[in-house]
Parts: structure tokens; sequence; C-alpha cells
């Protein structure tokens, strides 16, 4: 991983522990609202795999395989913040297929 990609860890794990995360068990869907793009492009769907890491690696969710998480949707926001909001809610509600 690159130098780049490990502070980007570390600072997303710092965050985390800020906002006093609490973590989940179960399936989940997760929504990912990224800030809105600036003159630089970027592919939305880059920014997801190392969120979704960093949440496991934090456990924050109990693993970023399909069997966790169910849905996620990802919005690109009109603006008014930098970086991601992430909401990660339980699907208890649904049954193992086992």
């Amino acid at each position: 991983m690159s130098k780049v990609g490990r502070e980007w860890y570390a600072a997303s794990a710092q965050e985390l522990l800020a906002q006093r995360a609490r973590p989940m068990t179960g399936p989940v869907e997760i929504d990912v609202e990224l800030s809105a793009p600036t003159k630089r492009r970027y592919d939305p769907d880059n920014k997801i795999k190392p969120l979704f890491d960093s949440l496991f690696k934090s456990a924050i969710i109990e693993d970023d395989s399909n069997l966790i998480v169910r849905r996620f949707s990802v919005t690109v926001a009109e603006g008014g913040f930098q970086g991601a909001r992430v909401t990660i809610r339980g699907l208890d509600h649904e049954k193992s297929d086992t």
C-alpha cells in the first residue's frame, strides 16, 4: 500500500474513533454521500472500496463481503462538505439462506 493510502486509512480510523462510531453486527445497508466533484474528475466507485475496507478494519462492520454488505448506494452531493458522509443501517430482519 502506498504512503498516501496508509495515511488515508490512519486518518479514517481516527475519524471513526472521534465520531464514536458503533460497531454493527450482521447484515447492513450502507449509504455513501461523496462530496461534490471539483474541477478534477474521479470515478465514484474507486472511492467505495477503501471506505468499506476502512469500516471493516476499524471493526465497524463484521466484513465487507456480500454476506454482510447486502445493499449500498452512492450519491455525489452538490456541496457543503469535504470527504464522505456514511450512514450504516442494520438489516436484522434479513434471514440467512442456510
